[in-house]
């Protein structure tokens, strides 16, 4: 049946006046492999499996790298919860350093404003 088939595409061919034949379209042409990569070092399958590996070992540096940062913001965070306190002293003492001594005023006693009305 694919011989009749076949022909009839030729006969339909011929029947249409252009003289041309149709061509089907082909896939395109893979080259051949060749057996090594790296003469006498390196052949494809070492290639692939290499390839492989790398692309392991670059998911675990992933998933590594992503648990790190979780492992260190945990640690800057108690870090801070730590050092909280200290620096809040130190910053006060710091501030006080340089806060003038209220001497009060001397003539409170004296003067009229203060007086308490009865």
């Amino acid at each position: 049946m694919a011989d009749k088939g076949s022909r009839q595409e030729r006969q339909a061919t011929r029947n249409s006046g252009t003289g041309s034949t149709v061509e089907k379209p082909q896939p395109p042409k893979v080259p051949e492999t060749q057996g090594d990569i790296v003469p006498a070092r390196l052949t494809e399958a070492e290639a692939v499996g290499l390839k492989a590996r790398e692309e392991g070992e670059e998911v675990v540096g992933d998933i590594l790298a992503e648990r790190l940062d979780r492992v260190m913001d945990s640690v800057f965070r108690v870090y801070q919860d730590r050092q909280c306190i200290p620096y809040t002293i130190s910053w006060a003492r710091e501030t006080m350093r340089f806060m003038p001594r209220d001497e009060g005023e001397p003539h409170l006693a004296e003067d009229p404003t203060w007086r308490r009305s009865a």
